[in-house]
């Protein structure tokens, strides 16, 4: 299984230390920060699956950091945990109100700080899923993971089917000529000609089985994906 990886943004050396050898004990693969502002400019190039910040910080404090990430597009569901001595209620609530996904005061349990950790990047997970897949009856496409699913069961497409049947159950119930269909499912497996659409569109529908019937042949115009059929 590959490693979780955690950004940890701490200027104490020793507990950064201590934090990262501990969390690499439990499995995850740890990268340690003096300040938010390093830590901010590489996640704009790599993306972790859970921060752990404390409050009291050079600079940009734990609170404005996780204002920072939650108001960004590119890194807002990752998770954010404030691990801090600062255990005051005040404190605590202003850190929520402020987006942060879990709070953890010192001294703490270093197999409970993991075990939150690792629930907050299921939840994540989960939020993520939610977001990104549409659900129709038993039929789940999932964008962020590429995949389609019949009562949990993968069904294997190609990107272009993939595009196809996403773009159609996106914009269900309208109808689209071959060549707007085309249009929109360009890509590196994509097929040369309109005409080609009916065979990909023959194939898709025997892929996804009785859900087939949802894509309907409107004569003399195009195809559109019924939800009631």
């Amino acid at each position: 299984m590959k490693a979780k990886n955690l950004f940890i943004i701490q200027d104490e050396e020793d507990l950064s230390g201590l934090l990262s050898c501990s969390l690499t004990k439990e499995g995850f693969k740890t990268h340690c920060f003096n300040d938010c502002y390093e830590a901010f400019d590489t996640l704009q190039l790599q993306r972790p699956d859970c921060i752990l910040v404390d409050l009291m910080l050079p600079g940009v404090n734990g609170y404005d950091f996780c204002h920072m990430v939650k108001n960004n597009n590119k890194c807002s569901n990752i998770p954010v945990i404030v691990v801090s001595s600062r255990c005051h209620e005040h404190d605590i609530i202003n850190a929520f109100n402020f987006g942060v996904d879990d709070y953890v005061t010192k001294p703490f349990n270093m197999k409970i700080l993991a075990a939150r950790v690792n629930c907050a990047i299921r939840k994540s997970c989960i939020d993520r899923l939610n977001k990104s897949a549409i659900a129709i009856k038993d039929l789940c496409i999932c964008a962020d993971t590429f995949e389609v699913r019949i009562k949990n069961k993968k069904i294997s497409l190609t990107s272009s089917e993939f595009r196809l049947l996403y773009f159609l159950v996106c914009n269900v119930n309208r109808v689209y000529t071959r060549n707007q269909l085309l249009e929109e499912i360009k890509g590196d497996d994509a097929i040369v000609n309109d005409r080609s659409i009916d065979v990909m569109l023959a194939r898709l529908r025997k892929k996804i089985g009785s859900y087939g019937k949802n894509i309907e042949t409107i004569y003399g115009m195009g195809y559109r994906f019924n939800n009631a059929a």
